[in-house]
């Protein structure tokens, strides 16, 4: 009898918090989580990956007149992006607006994206750049990341980030930082990030212009991961 065949769907489930109270620049940043998962009839459902994005929602803050610098000062990794805003004209810089055609107050920032070892390789991070680009572009003037490989992010020696590097495989990753960081921006632009001369450290996406190597991701198209299992 031959064995039945089995196909695992993935699934990007995207979650956010607010709340309510005197406003403060919390109330204009939009934490989005992301779980990665895949599903069959056998597994269920199991655990892929995550990923973290940011929403800043400045138009708002301009309309309310709060200050767009206590927006960018929220946490240390939001503000490493304010060299991208022009604070005395409530703008993004006008090299970007004018290489990127920007038609919208709010920013979205890439922040991390995390995906098991043995689903590498399957073009789920492409799959999730997209979709978050479908997900929450509409509506942002830019969407922005920095290309930092997460195996040089510095951690503690305790059990539990020794036990997170295992479980994520860095230790099998480059750890020539050159090679890591050329080949990570290479990889960016495969799919259709764009980088500008004045700002080296990030990367973008445009949500006015036609981007034709993100087209070229088809989310339809999910014969590369129909095989994997839990």
């Amino acid at each position: 009898m031959a064995e039945r065949e089995i196909f695992t769907t993935i699934r990007f489930k995207y979650s956010f918090e607010s709340g309510i109270g005197e406003y403060d620049q919390e109330r204009y940043v939009k934490t989005v989580n992301v779980e990665i998962v895949g599903e069959n009839d056998v597994d269920g459902e199991f655990h892929i990956g995550t990923a973290k994005r940011y929403v800043l929602l400045l138009g708002q803050a301009i309309n309310e007149d709060y200050s767009i610098e206590d927006v960018f000062d929220i946490s240390g990794e939001i503000c490493d992006f304010e060299d991208i805003y022009d604070f005395e004209n409530y703008d993004f810089q006008e090299d970007l607006e004018e290489q990127f055609g920007i038609d919208n107050s709010d920013l979205c920032i890439y922040s991390r994206a995390e995906i098991l070892p043995k689903y590498r390789g399957y073009g789920i991070g492409k799959m999730l750049m997209k979709d978050s680009f479908n997900m929450l572009g509409p509506g942002c003037g830019l969407i922005v990341m920095k290309p930092y490989p997460l195996q040089f992010e510095c951690r503690r020696d305790s059990e539990e980030d020794k036990e997170y590097v295992k479980r994520m495989g860095f230790d099998n990753m480059e750890h020539d930082m050159s090679k890591a960081f050329k080949g990570f921006k290479a990889y960016c632009k495969s799919i259709g990030f764009m980088t500008s001369k004045n700002y080296p450290d990030f990367m973008f996406l445009s949500t006015s212009q036609r981007n034709p190597k993100m087209d070229e991701i088809d989310l339809n198209d999910d014969t590369s991961v129909r095989g994997l299992r839990k």
